[in-house]
């Protein structure tokens, strides 16, 4: 008896887990078959919008032509800021905020005490070193002169 109640126990079990397993394939198909029809609708969908519309006209001469002044503002996207290369004080202003100017054009005079030092010691330096090379020179031709 115990071998029988085994075997029916067997069979029962193979019975539930083929029909589990048959579910699981049922349900993976149904899953399979919904995203292909999705995935049909969203390529029917995006071709459908993909469509770009646009109507034209012909531009025509409108009214006598007369010219409208309309008050407005001009504003820049994009504003940034000037920093200066080195300190210094304005020594003239030779145009004024919102004037016009061109490419080019001075617009003040800057006097830069720390720049002009920096020049006057570059010059002096310039002259001490033409000095030495003269001096050297003249050396070295009164050597060769006297071999």
């Amino acid at each position: 008896m115990p071998d029988e109640a085994t075997s029916i126990l067997l069979k029962r079990a193979k019975l539930v887990v083929a029909a589990l397993v048959g579910l699981l394939l049922l349900g993976g198909v149904i899953v399979l078959v919904d995203r292909s029809i999705q995935a049909r609708a969203l390529a029917g969908a995006t071709t459908i919008h993909a469509i770009q519309y646009v109507t034209t006209t012909q531009p025509t001469r409108g009214g006598d032509g007369t010219a409208v002044t309309l008050p407005g503002t001009l504003q820049g996207v994009i504003e940034s800021t000037v920093y200066a290369r080195s300190s210094g004080y304005v020594k003239r202003w030779t145009k004024d905020i919102g004037a016009s100017v061109k490419k080019g054009e001075l617009l003040a005079e800057i006097n830069a005490p720390e720049i002009d030092q920096q020049l006057h010691q570059a010059e002096a330096a310039r002259a001490q070193r033409a000095i030495v090379w003269r001096a050297y020179w003249r050396q070295a031709a009164s050597r060769q002169i006297s071999t």
